[in-house]
C-alpha cells in the first residue's frame, strides 16, 4: 500500500474537511513504517511519533514500573489510530505509554509537528484528537481498575477472554509469560492460576497454547 491508494477518509472522519493542500501535506509527509514482532514503536524515551494509524498487524500499549514490571493497557488492530504517542505535543499530558508490535505490523505515521499544525488549524482535527485520546485513556483507566480492584482470578479470566476474542479461536497461541505481562504479575502466579482453571475444566493447557473449554465459565469468573 502506498500514499496514492491510501484512503484516509475511511479511518479519519476529519480528513474530508481538510483543504486540499493539507490533505496533500499529510500524504506527502506521512511515513509508512514496518515493524517486526517484538519491535518497539514508542518506549517513552524516543521522540514522539505523532498520529499513528495501524494498517495491518497488532500493537500492544503498555506502561512500565520503575522495577521493570509491565501492565498491558490496550491493543491496536488494523484500522485503529492512536494519538497518545503524540503526547509530547500536548503540554498537559505526562502519562507515558509504550507501544510494541505483537506481530508483523505496518503503520502510517503523521509526524508530530505536522499533526500539531493541523490540530491547531482545524476544529475537526482537534475534536478527533480529543475523542481518540479520551477513548484510549478510558482503556488505560479500565486496565488500572482491573489491576487495582480485581483479584487474580478475575484478571486472568479477563486476559484469556481478550485473547480469545483477538484470535477468534478456542485455541490460543500464548505463553504464561505473555499473560503475566498483561496482568502485571509474576509468571509463577499465572501458572498456578491457570492450573486451577484447568482443574475446573475451564481450559486445557498445552505447550505454548491454551485451549478454551468453557468461555461462559470464564465470563462468570470476571
Amino acid at each position: 500500500m502506498d500514499q496514492r491508494v491510501l484512503d484516509l477518509s475511511k479511518y479519519w472522519d476529519f480528513f474530508d474537511s481538510l483543504e486540499r493542500k493539507d490533505k496533500d501535506l499529510i500524504l506527502s509527509s506521512g511515513i509508512y513504517r514496518n515493524f517486526n514482532k517484538g519491535e518497539i514503536l514508542v518506549d517513552g524515551e524516543r521522540e514522539c511519533m505523532g498520529l499513528v494509524l495501524v494498517l495491518d498487524g497488532q500493537i500492544r500499549a503498555y506502561t512500565q514500573s520503575e522495577d521493570g514490571k509491565e501492565i498491558t493497557l490496550f491493543r491496536l488492530l488494523g484500522g485503529d489510530s492512536c494519538a497518545l504517542s503524540s503526547s509530547c505535543m500536548m503540554k498537559d499530558i505526562t502519562f507515558t505509554v509504550n507501544l510494541v508490535a505483537e506481530q508483523k505490523t505496518k503503520v502510517f505515521n503523521v509526524p508530530s509537528h505536522i499533526y500539531e499544525q493541523l490540530n491547531n488549524k482545524y476544529i475537526a482535527v482537534k475534536n478527533f484528537t480529543m475523542n481518540i485520546m479520551n477513548s484510549r485513556f478510558s482503556d488505560c483507566m479500565q486496565a488500572f481498575e482491573l489491576f487495582a480492584f480485581k483479584n487474580l482470578t478475575s484478571r486472568l479470566a479477563s486476559a484469556l477472554i481478550e485473547h480469545y476474542a483477538l484470535k477468534q479461536s478456542n485455541v490460543i497461541d500464548i505463553t504464561h509469560d505473555i499473560l503475566a505481562r498483561d496482568m502485571g504479575t509474576a509468571r509463577e502466579v499465572v501458572s498456578r492460576a491457570l492450573k486451577q482453571f484447568e482443574d475446573s475444566n475451564l481450559i486445557k493447557l498445552h505447550r505454548g497454547k491454551i485451549e478454551i473449554l468453557d468461555i461462559k465459565g470464564l465470563y462468570r469468573h470476571q
